[in-house]
């Protein structure tokens, strides 16, 4: 092949290469996930009524009782990503496995990240009341507009509580059952609003384990990215600290066409307290007021 004729290659692969991603965007800004399955029931008054009992028992599974009770979660756990360039390229820490301690406000959406090693160690990502700020080690919180940490800690929080605070909801629907891994599990889905996908909305696919009433995997839209982004959690290896049954492994993966699903990362948790640290602490800015559950536009 000549130099030429390579360079017409070349130039040719990446317009493919361009074309595929812009058609991979606007398909994701355009279509709007479903995770409705066949198996869901009709929703109707009953029906939802339902749904939210199952939801109210999958919190009372996972000690409801007991976490109502705490004001404010100290964790430490990590975050490992998967060793490969897809799952690198979202990655929101400069090295992996990044060592964590996580302080939330329980039940809300205040909390904040401290990076415990690394070339960030003693950093610290906060938000509160959805304003972001971050705090250089031995210093003082700074306001200032971040989209990771708006995205990063909330979400970290979710993931850790989601089953003790999935019954928010206000559309739940029992779904049938599901065969996952050769084990056969109670579907239950749940979302705000309506149980048409909306883009305003994120949508939850719940798996619970028949046998012991606690969360095995969850699917899930992910609409603050895009309409057609869906992923899932799994999770495992459960242990009671306090009184709240959680799980000590969370694996995320991203949902690809046709199916597959493609690791991202891990939470791996190591330990958790209760109540260690004031509830002060975790909002740096008195003058704003307290949010609970509420998101911006919700």
């Amino acid at each position: 092949m000549s130099r030429s004729a390579g360079r017409k290659w070349l130039r040719g692969l990446l317009v493919i290469a361009f074309g595929v991603l812009i058609a991979g965007a606007l398909f994701n800004y355009l279509y709007v996930a479903d995770l409705r399955p066949d198996s869901l029931v009709e929703d109707t008054t009953e029906a939802r009524k339902a749904g939210a009992e199952r939801l109210e028992a999958l919190a009372a599974a996972h000690g409801a009782a007991s976490w109502t009770r705490y004001r404010v979660m100290d964790v430490r756990f990590s975050d490992i990503w998967e060793d490969d360039w897809i799952p690198r390229s979202f990655m929101h820490w400069e090295e992996s496995p990044q060592a964590l301690r996580g302080r939330f406000l329980r039940g809300t959406w205040t909390g904040e990240l401290e990076l415990l090693d690394g070339p960030d160690q003693g950093h610290r990502w906060g938000i509160q009341s959805w304003k972001t700020w971050r705090a250089k080690p031995g210093e003082a919180p700074e306001f200032v507009e971040d989209d990771t940490i708006e995205f990063v800690v909330p979400t970290a929080q979710y993931f850790l509580e989601l089953p003790l605070r999935i019954d928010t909801a206000t559309v739940a629907l029992e779904a049938g059952q599901g065969e996952w891994n050769g084990k056969t599990y109670d579907l239950v889905f749940a979302t705000w609003g309506s149980s048409e996908p909306t883009k305003r909305f994120d949508q939850y696919l719940l798996w619970i384990d028949p046998e012991t009433g606690l969360l095995t995997r969850t699917d899930y839209t992910v609409r603050d990215q895009a309409g057609g982004a869906v992923g899932s959690a799994q999770y495992s290896d459960y242990k009671d600290f306090g009184g709240v049954k959680l799980a000590k492994t969370i694996a995320v993966f991203a949902a690809m066409p046709g199916g597959n699903e493609v690791p991202i990362h891990r939470f791996v948790t190591e330990s958790v307290a209760w109540d260690t640290t004031p509830v002060d602490e975790l909002r740096p800015d008195p003058r704003l007021p307290a949010e609970g559950q509420s998101k911006p536009g919700s």
